[in-house]
């Protein structure tokens, strides 16, 4: 089990910029007027979107990163915006979260532009279960909720081979990734170069 300090030091590394082979994960900034427009934009696109509705305003959005911010500061999260390598381009947000917790880990609110390159989604996702359970040390990724209207990402979970559906209701799948599961599918992704993360 991973000691308050090692976990500390842990939130250091990953609140700095690094990259994989596909994309570019630079941490979000509270104070980024730009930013805050990225996350809107992203948020508010109309096709192929299943996050839950936010309010569409940037002046909310701002007040939002305020909050997050004191999260952050607390070691409980952090918000990546991502730069899509072969666009050349910031297209992309995903949040790393739970990270208090000393078992288990989430990451919620993934999205990409609609023209992103097809490997930057899959890339992202092997990339913070890499974070999770090979740098944190975790034992579980979730639960997270997956919208049964999102086909395209359960197709992508389906090829990863690695969630299992916990529960579900109406409108949503409950989902979880144990290491267990991780451990036994990772090697195919690093075998594409998937989840290769560089510290720099």
């Amino acid at each position: 089990m991973n000691s308050k300090k090692d976990l500390s030091k842990n939130f250091q590394v990953l609140n700095t910029i690094f990259e994989t082979n596909h994309v570019v994960f630079e941490p979000i900034n509270p104070s980024s007027l730009s930013d805050a427009q990225l996350i809107l934009d992203l948020r508010s696109r109309e096709s192929n979107n299943f996050l839950r509705n936010s309010s569409g305003d940037i002046n909310s959005q701002i007040e939002y990163l305020k909050i997050y911010q004191e999260r952050n500061k607390l070691n409980h999260e952090i918000y990546y915006k991502l730069k899509d390598k072969s666009k050349k381009e910031f297209n992309g947000v995903v949040r790393i979260t739970e990270l208090n917790d000393v078992n288990f880990f989430n990451w919620e609110s993934l999205v990409f532009s609609e023209d992103c390159s097809p490997m930057a989604p899959i890339d992202v996702m092997i990339s913070v279960y890499k974070i999770g359970f090979e740098l944190l040390n975790r034992s579980q990724c979730g639960p997270w909720d997956v919208d049964k209207r999102h086909k395209k990402m359960m197709k992508i979970h389906e090829f990863c081979k690695m969630y299992s559906i916990l529960s579900e209701d109406e409108n949503y799948f409950h989902v979880a990734v144990l290491k267990k599961k991780y451990l036994s599918e990772i090697g195919r992704f690093e075998k594409l170069g998937l989840g290769e993360i560089n510290w720099t």
